[in-house]
């Protein structure tokens, strides 16, 4: 029962006089219990399945007459764990709008592999090792084939990492430009 906005226990016993009768209550902490159960597991599973690198994805633009022409794309790649990761490859896709530019500025990394495909061109980066915590940075510029007006959405490139058995895959985001 509430009375004056606090919970009471009410009981309505009827005693004789000279008797007397024991009033117990019994609070359950089984449901709490479970609850901060579950959320250490949901803890634990999540950090099992959290991917040890993270990828993001920026561009920007040299803008001609407010539309797009020449593109800065830069991946950001981190290492967010302690251990060093090996064997990592990313792997970009660049819309058939655009071509990329073979021109590469000084001090970033060389695609290991360009693939013209069906959807667009296909750049893959191989790295040997990330050390912990480690930041790279992967810059290429492109090209659009014919002026763009509005906006250019350049889709998700992913990250495969882990042992060539068991290789894992993450994704950057999805990264829209407008022309205007």
């Amino acid at each position: 029962v509430f009375k004056n906005s606090q919970k009471n226990l009410v009981w309505k016993v009827t005693l004789a006089p000279n008797e007397s009768t024991t009033l117990s209550y019994t609070h359950n902490y089984r449901f709490p219990f479970y609850g901060v159960v579950v959320l250490i597991f949901l803890f634990f599973l999540y950090m099992y399945t959290k991917a040890p690198v993270t990828l993001a994805k920026t561009s920007t633009t040299a803008k001609q007459d407010s539309t797009l022409s020449n593109l800065k794309i830069t991946l950001q790649l981190k290492n967010v764990t302690k251990r060093t990761l090996k064997n990592i490859e990313v792997v970009d896709l660049v819309p058939g709008i655009a071509d990329i530019e073979k021109s590469l500025d000084l001090g970033t990394l060389k695609p290991h592999e360009i693939k013209h495909t069906k959807k667009g061109t296909l750049v893959k980066w191989k790295l040997a090792e990330i050390d912990s915590h480690e930041d790279r940075l992967i810059t290429y510029q492109i090209r659009s084939k014919l002026k763009i007006l509005g906006t250019l959405k350049l889709p998700r490139a992913r990250v495969l990492y882990g042992k060539k058995g068991k290789r894992k895959t993450a994704y950057s985001n999805v990264f829209k430009i407008s022309g205007q």
